[in-house]
């Protein structure tokens, strides 16, 4: 494919061929692939029905070894939703590690004076940033004592370290784990 071309990724739709929301997932599915074929830029997310939670660990586990993110479950018999539902579940591998707070930084906007990002120091002396997550009360009280935070050890969660041996996608709740 040239880098001047567009790739149309697609998963669930409805709108066509005479489907509604309320149609199976398969059937949606099975519909748009028909729509699809022989569109060279149209890629279709894999999709595969799972008989166990082992069966769907495997699975998972097979598909984010190939470079993944995780996999979304859900019922197939759910309707088409417009929005985030509890009856799709991502499922992602995630790793969490302890790390030195450096420093806390500020977030912007709306985020503005409270603690959105910590610095951390890696077992190297290296640094990275993870993202700080709490409600906006919490994380402006944090903002307002973030001398004290400096020196603590945190648990960070992140889904897997990169080449280089920093946390990819790092949050944190600034649990302090003091020993």
């Amino acid at each position: 494919m040239s880098e001047d071309e567009v790739i149309f990724v697609y998963y669930d739709s409805y709108g066509h061929d005479g489907l509604i929301e309320n149609d199976w997932f398969e059937t949606r599915r099975a519909a748009l692939l028909r729509l699809l074929k022989g569109c060279k830029s149209c890629i279709p997310v894999t999709s595969k029905i799972c008989f166990s939670e082992e069966e769907m660990i495997q699975y998972a586990t097979a598909y984010i070894k190939t470079g993944g993110e995780g996999v979304i479950i859900k019922d197939p018999m759910m309707p088409y939703v417009h929005k985030r539902s509890s009856q799709a579940l991502k499922f992602k591998k995630q790793s969490d590690a302890e790390y030195e707070v450096i420093e806390l930084l500020e977030g912007s906007g709306n985020w503005n004076g409270c603690c959105k990002m910590a610095l951390c120091k890696l077992g190297d002396g290296r640094t990275f940033k993870t993202n700080v997550e709490g409600e906006r009360e919490w994380l402006r009280e944090v903002w307002n004592t973030k001398d004290k935070w400096v020196g603590k050890v945190i648990s960070v969660r992140y889904q897997e370290l990169s080449e280089a041996g920093i946390p990819l996608i790092p949050y944190s709740d600034l649990v302090v784990r003091d020993y």
